[in-house]
């Protein structure tokens, strides 16, 4: 399955495969795909996709399931967060934010604790080589030993 997504000006072809990711997914790798190509400028967060049909706009939530709302070939469009907030009258933007990021989202935490390497000298505040243990959670262990 792919899908075609418009943002900031640009056409993008988004491989899904079965389609089973959440819109989420697919809205955050347009993000990627969109600061890759405008680097340096900084990444900013999704916060609504859409589809317009007969003249009618349609959004998606954060956690629907791409395949059971999108056909193959669909042309939809993702807006990028321009702010650090959502603006309060944007009540569409509001409600994906939280369902994408908020605290039922369901995302998991990823933390790295880090030690500095005392052999790295060049910088004192932002180290250029770290060490440390890493623990990966049972549900991930079969992707990542």
């Amino acid at each position: 399955m792919k899908v075609v997504v418009n943002c900031q000006g640009m056409t993008l072809e988004v491989p899904c495969g079965t389609g089973k990711q959440h819109v989420r997914w697919l809205a955050l790798v347009v993000a990627l795909r969109i600061q890759k190509e405008k680097y340096p400028h900084a990444f900013h967060v999704p916060q609504r996709v859409w589809k317009v049909k007969a003249d009618e706009d349609t959004s998606f939530r954060a956690r629907d399931v791409i395949c059971e709302v999108m056909r193959d070939g669909e042309e939809i469009f993702v807006e990028l967060r321009q702010n650090a907030t959502v603006p309060e009258e944007d009540f569409e933007g509001q409600e994906f934010t939280e369902h994408a990021y908020g605290p039922q989202s369901h995302l998991m935490d990823c933390k790295f604790p880090w030690k500095q390497d005392k052999s790295d000298k060049s910088a004192e505040d932002m180290p250029s080589k770290v060490r440390g243990n890493f623990t990966v959670a049972p549900q991930w262990q079969s992707m990542f030993p």
